[in-house]
């Protein structure tokens, strides 16, 4: 059976159907003004139909009388969901002219609770899961909706802006940049401690950084897990050209630690492919230049270990991309006494026979550098120790013992 729900409707409550469906306007104007209400059962098809027609006849003021009247709920309250109601109708209705955002601006601002959540979801929100265009947004601010309400995971309207990937990107660009000038917090922090700027970059809205960041969204404010958008930007989009806009706006602080105790510098290094592509190295060579410490020390499998002891385990371009920006001494000792050259030599190869070459390269370049083949750490082991441990590295040994003093 086709459901039923009730609607207020007038004494002469068929006649004011009559009209209605007829398009009868004054007639329909007169029987509210002039009668009392009562229940009338309708069709919720019949209903819909009906609203499709007044709006399809830009039947406006007739809209606003049923509204006034109560016949079409005012309270959103009173509502068990926004779809298939006159909500869902204007959101899809198009030509958007000047008539309708007239009338647009009337409907909302007659609503009661019009700030009230359906389903936990306000209008606003609803219209950004809808994929609504912006003229629905505008009427409902216009209207004195409250843009400082937050849902359960404590997002506001721009975090949710960020994070909707319904509306079409110059919508959500235009609602970001009311929501901005309606006075919206850029660096709010949702539950979780992400701001809207983290949020963008998580779905990739690079147009949506840029503007964020315009209006002063801090890179370098961390969430729960101590993660910048700088630290996303680099270790999970992998993306320089990002990060050197979002450096146009703001110098990263390399320094900041994540809450397992590590660098953006560190992180990217040891997630580092060996086969670095060009915008790889493009990216570290960034970082670096910016003042990303390559001796800061992270926690790493419960001991310390710095950038620069990573280098040492990644490939010959790398490792001389690093060498090569002169920002560590190369004959640096850690607390162990170990050079570079000590860490090169020690570092396993795995019985692989590239992997050994590359460990012959960094030492033959590392000695061309200056580095020092006589230090001995504070084990008493020189670099040359550590690599005659491995058969593969004798060419390594050999390198080690020519220049040997």
């Amino acid at each position: 059976m086709e459901n039923k729900f009730s609607i207020y409707f007038m004494p002469h409550s068929q006649a004011l159907l009559a009209a209605l469906k007829s398009s009868n306007f004054p007639e329909t104007a007169n029987l509210l003004e002039n009668s009392g209400a009562i229940k009338l059962e309708v069709s919720e098809y019949e209903w819909s139909q009906l609203l499709d027609q007044l709006l399809r006849e830009k039947a406006f003021d007739t809209l606003l009388l049923l509204l006034q009247h109560n016949i079409i709920e005012k309270d959103i309250y009173e509502y068990d969901t926004f779809r298939a109601s006159l909500f869902e109708k204007i959101l899809r209705y198009r030509p958007v002219d000047e008539d309708f955002l007239g009338f647009l601006e009337r409907f909302f601002s007659e609503l009661d609770n019009i700030n009230d959540e359906v389903k936990g979801q306000t209008l606003f929100s609803w219209a950004l899961d809808e994929g609504a265009d912006l003229f629905f947004f505008k009427a409902l601010i216009a209207a004195g909706f409250d843009l400082g309400q937050v849902n359960s995971a404590e997002q506001g309207y721009l975090h949710q802006v960020a994070q909707n990937t319904r509306v079409k990107p110059e919508t959500s660009m235009e609602l970001a940049e009311l929501l901005l000038s309606e006075g919206a917090d850029v660096n709010a922090q949702d539950i979780v401690r992400k701001t809207p700027l983290m949020t963008a970059l998580s779905r990739n809205k690079k147009a949506l950084v840029s503007l964020l960041m315009e209006h002063g969204a801090d890179a370098n404010l961390p969430d729960q897990t101590g993660e910048t958008p700088f630290y996303y930007a680099v270790v999970a989009l992998l993306d320089p050209q990002l990060y050197e806009e979002m450096r146009n706006h703001q110098q990263p602080d390399s320094d900041i630690q994540t809450r397992d105790g590590v660098t953006i510098l560190f992180e990217y290094l040891k997630r580092m492919s060996n086969r670095a592509s060009e915008n790889d190295i493009r990216l570290l060579k960034s970082l670096i230049e910016d003042g990303a410490d390559l001796l800061q020390p992270a926690i790493f499998y419960g001991n310390e270990k710095t950038p620069l002891d990573v280098s040492a385990e990644k490939s010959f371009e790398v490792f001389k991309t690093i060498i090569d920006l002169d920002r560590v001494d190369v004959n640096h000792a850690d607390d162990h006494g170990d050079t570079l050259l000590h860490k090169v030599c020690a570092y396993n190869v795995n019985y692989d026979q590239d992997m050994a070459k590359d460990t012959y390269r960094k030492v033959k370049y590392l000695l061309e550098r200056g580095a020092n083949p006589n230090v001995t750490n504070n084990k008493d082991q020189s670099p040359m120790d550590l690599a005659s441990t491995d058969n593969l590295k004798t060419k390594t040994v050999a390198l080690l013992l020519a220049h040997k003093s």
